[in-house]
C-alpha cells in the first residue's frame, strides 16, 4: 500500500513540475506569474526527488 501511494505522489510531483515549467515558458519573465510558476516547478522537483529517495531507501 505504501508503494502505491508513493507512486501517486511521484505522478503528482511530475505533473506539478511539468505544469510549472510549461507555464513559466508562456508567461512574461517580469511578472508575478513567472515567479509562481518557477516556485511550483521547484516544489514538484522536490517532491519527485523525495519520493525517489524514499523508494531507494525502502529497497
Amino acid at each position: 500500500m505504501i508503494r502505491e501511494s508513493l507512486k501517486g505522489f511521484l505522478q503528482i510531483g511530475f505533473f506539478i513540475m511539468v505544469a510549472g515549467l510549461c507555464s513559466a515558458l508562456l508567461v512574461p519573465r517580469d511578472s508575478g506569474e513567472f515567479v509562481i510558476s518557477v516556485c511550483s516547478s521547484v516544489i514538484g522537483l522536490t517532491l519527485v526527488v523525495g519520493v525517489v529517495t524514499i523508494f531507494r531507501l525502502m529497497r
